[in-house]
């Protein structure tokens, strides 16, 4: 199973109103071994609280989209990567430093905290 289908189950039963532990027995009872570990449950747990409602990785998930399904030599991803953000106009980097911003924000609301206790 893919990653980003453990996150939606994750974030389905944290909707329900299951706790982080709920969440883990019932992924351990349905996909055994190879169910998340109980720090990545938590950690996703903790980011929907958070409101955060995107299931994708957290950074570059378009550069991800772009170079996926290719097959490059080390050197070819280095020009791929650098071909990706030079296309990028003024705005882009400007909303991801606003992205950075607000993680910034709730992280010192929170005071650090980001896992739930």
């Amino acid at each position: 199973m893919e990653k980003i289908e453990y996150r939606a189950i994750i974030k389905f039963l944290h909707l329900k109103g299951n706790t982080s532990t709920q969440i883990k027995a019932e992924l351990d009872a349905v996909y055994g071994d190879s169910a998340p570990s109980f720090a990545t449950v938590k950690r996703w747990v903790a980011e929907f609280k958070r409101g955060r409602t995107s299931l994708a990785d957290f950074l570059f998930p378009r550069l991800k989209v772009w170079l996926g399904g290719q097959k490059f030599s080390s050197n070819e991803v280095i020009a791929f990567v650098d071909a990706y953000f030079a296309k990028q106009d003024a705005q882009y980097y400007l909303n991801g430093l606003k992205g950075w911003e607000h993680r910034w924000k709730k992280c010192l609301d929170l005071k650090g905290d980001y896992v739930e206790k």
